[in-house]
């Protein structure tokens, strides 16, 4: 049993107004590797949280949607939430703010929170993102222990590191490096660095690894990214550099390799990149018109069954607002619920109306358009769907001639009787 929390309509178990929204806005949300959460700025009633947010806290999602982050006792330092929720009283976003968090286990996590103040159907909220940087803590603590007894190897190094010498003979490694691969400093220490467990996933990989010792040795610095194996199986992606360290007469002595773990970056980075390929596969493929209007009603992206449906090219269309080609009947319906949207007051609206096109035809059209917003919560531009009803309402018409045209009938039929009377 739990308390609950009061949110109005838009708490509950039902899909969060995130998740039911159009295009970018829910891939965003739910395709981010990053925990992303909504909750009632009163009182931290989640509305919507990720699967990166569930993973990271260990809960089902019935069990967090519609409960605030008390009842849930995520927060394990009193204290830290209280200046986080003073900091937040002024209405700012935050940023990086470090906070102590308990998964469902029990668990403590680290976290960078960056919130940011929203509001979805009225309702004040926070959007959460939250970074787990509990291995980065602990890695930085490990390093920090050791400082002292490696402090020659670990001035300006990355997370892996270790000492060369100038013929590529491995002197010593960090410990992470070696826990990455799951081996004892007697197993590496006075092998040839390209021969050791790390780059053997390829000759094409040692070999480059072999060349860059020779000109590392000749005083060049030398830097790329590369995959190393470890235990299990394990493929990290790095920063790797060759640094050479010269003696007091200026002659290199030993290199000093380094490799920043970067696989996580990367990761992300191809997440934002594969959603953005979606976004822009469904926007462009799309069978139905499609675009983003900014806020004066110009065109700003337009797909190519919107270019068909209105006969005009892409950049004919960026060159004009819906406002002109809005037949003239219906432009003052359309411009009323656009002001609504604008000013929040709505979060989206239908509409059946007609578009002039190019060539002078008309056309009639279900116009659906939501409102995006940018980072900081204001209003940024309109996503419009527009799906073209012309046929449906050409048969509405033959319809409604026909049923009429069959009163009439009936009408002068029963004329006709009443006169043979």
């Amino acid at each position: 049993m739990h308390s609950g929390c009061a949110a109005g309509p838009l708490a509950g178990n039902a899909p969060g107004p995130l998740a039911q929204a159009p295009g970018a806005v829910a891939w965003l949300m739910h395709g981010s590797p990053v925990a992303i959460a909504v909750t009632t700025a009163a009182d931290g009633c989640i509305l919507e949280a990720n699967d990166a947010f569930l993973h990271l806290t260990q809960f089902d999602r019935p069990e967090v949607i519609g409960r605030t982050t008390r009842d849930l006792g995520i927060w394990s330092d009193p204290g830290q939430r209280a200046a986080m929720t003073a900091a937040l009283a002024g209405g700012a976003a935050l940023r990086d703010f470090a906070q102590d968090l308990v998964t469902r286990t029990g668990e403590v996590r680290h976290v960078l929170a960056s919130i940011a103040p929203v509001t979805l159907d009225d309702t004040p909220c926070l959007l959460a993102h939250l970074v787990d940087v509990t291995e980065r803590r602990r890695l930085e603590e490990r390093l920090n222990a050791r400082e002292q007894r490696f402090h020659a190897i670990f001035d300006n190094t990355f997370q892996f590191t270790g000492l060369l010498s100038t013929t590529g003979i491995l002197l010593e490694a960090n410990q992470p490096v070696l826990d990455f691969a799951g081996l004892t400093r007697e197993e590496v220490i006075g092998l040839p660095f390209w021969n050791l467990p790390w780059w053997t996933q390829s000759p094409q990989t040692q070999d480059r690894l072999r060349a860059v010792v020779r000109q590392a040795a000749q005083g060049a610095f030398i830097r790329y990214e590369a995959e190393i194996r470890g235990s299990h199986g394990k493929v990290a992606r790095i920063d790797f550099s060759l640094k050479p360290l010269r003696d007091d007469a200026g002659q290199v002595a030993y290199l000093i390799p380094e490799g920043r773990d970067i696989t996580e970056l990367r990761r992300i980075e191809e997440a934002l990149r594969a959603s953005e390929e979606r976004f822009r596969n469904a926007f462009e493929l799309s069978p139905i018109g499609i675009a983003l209007v900014g806020l004066d009603g110009r065109w700003l992206e337009v797909n190519r069954a919107l270019c068909d449906l209105l006969g005009y090219t892409r950049a004919e269309l960026q060159e004009l607002t819906f406002q002109d080609i809005t037949h003239p009947e219906d432009l003052e319906a359309d411009l009323a619920l656009t002001r609504q949207l604008h000013a929040g007051e709505i979060a989206s609206y239908q509409l059946e109306k007609r578009y002039i096109r190019k060539d002078g035809d008309t056309i009639w059209v279900l116009l659906t358009s939501s409102l995006m917003h940018a980072a900081d919560g204001t209003a940024a531009c309109s996503l419009a769907q527009v799906l073209d009803i012309t046929a449906r309402k050409r048969a509405e018409q033959e319809t409604a001639r026909a049923l009429a045209l069959q009163q009439a009938a009936n009408t002068e039929l029963q004329r006709l009787r009443q006169a043979e009377r």
